[in-house]
């Protein structure tokens, strides 16, 4: 398909993103296939177990974001709901990439707190790397499963949700930066 894109429609530069499992999905694609989209966003997701025991292959451009009440994929690791296997924490999940990548420990930081949702935003931009690859991080402190920005109903079973900020626009803006 990207091959295609690239030819028909003359786009030169992908960047991979997803949700919950789609997100694991995006980092084993981030680890193997490195040089196939210019960086990688999940979205509640973090690093699997199984894959922690591997190392990239070089290092690439992430984004996280992640909820710190996530029910079904817990913010400090353990195993993923329904037995889908052990995630490792969502912070230490940032700090493999940090050092995969080479980056200063000191982030650059903002807060955002504009909502009465109950949910606080904290945003970690680590953009001094040796390997020229960035991690980002938008830890929403007090939110759950779910995609933030998207306006609908809180799902039973899915933690809070959060319109604080949009996870579509964060991600666009990361992709752009790269």
């Amino acid at each position: 398909l990207r091959d295609k894109l690239r030819k028909e429609f003359a786009i030169q530069n992908f960047f991979l993103f997803g949700y919950s499992n789609g997100g694991f999905m995006a980092q084993r694609m981030a680890f193997f296939y490195p040089n196939t989209f210019i960086g990688y966003a999940g979205v509640v997701s973090s690093i699997s177990e199984n894959l922690n025991k591997h190392k990239p292959r070089q290092p690439v451009s992430v984004f996280f974001i992640n909820g710190t009440d996530d029910p079904i994929v817990p913010y400090n690791g353990g195993m993923i709901l329904g037995n889908k296997g052990v995630a490792l924490g969502v912070e230490d999940t940032v700090k493999q990439w940090i050092k995969w990548n080479k980056c200063e420990l000191k982030p650059e930081l903002e807060t955002i707190n504009q909502q009465d949702d109950g949910v606080k935003v904290f945003i970690y931009n680590y953009t001094k790397c040796k390997s020229k690859k960035s991690v980002r991080f938008i830890k929403l402190e007090g939110a759950g499963h779910g995609w933030p920005g998207k306006l609908e109903e809180e799902i039973s079973g899915f933690g809070k949700f959060t319109t604080e900020v949009s996870a579509n626009q964060e991600i666009w803006k990361f992709a752009k930066s790269q």
